[in-house]
């Protein structure tokens, strides 16, 4: 996210979106994906009904893909503290923040994760 990467995410702001989901499914971590070495920002996920934080990360993006960074080997899942089971609503508001003095394309945030499937009877 964003799904369009040519969308920049602005500079000492924020950029916000939500996703559906089916409900019951789970997401257990993170990839992040930037063109340059560019500096700290942060995300967070919430229940777009409650309003209530389900993960909220800050990343040093300057070293995230750097040999040795946390984003090593490229792309490179980061698992979050907790499993994140998707609420019945199936909505969730995603929020990049940059820290950055330029407006930032090209940066994507991607969630892993899975959705439930029924047993075949």
């Amino acid at each position: 996210m964003p799904e369009n990467s040519l969308i920049a995410i602005p500079a000492w702001h924020s950029y916000e979106w939500q996703i559906k989901a089916v409900p019951g499914s789970a997401i257990w971590g993170f990839s992040w994906t930037q063109p340059s070495e560019t500096g700290p920002f942060s995300f967070n996920v919430r229940d777009a009904c409650t309003g209530v934080s389900v993960a909220n990360e800050w990343i040093r993006t300057d070293r995230y893909n750097r040999t040795g960074g946390s984003g090593q080997p490229s792309p490179f899942q980061q698992p979050f503290a907790r499993l994140i089971v998707v609420a019945a609503q199936g909505l969730l508001t995603v929020e990049i923040c940059s820290q950055q003095t330029t407006n930032q394309p090209q940066v994507q945030l991607i969630l892993h994760g899975g959705e439930p499937v029924c047993p075949a009877e």
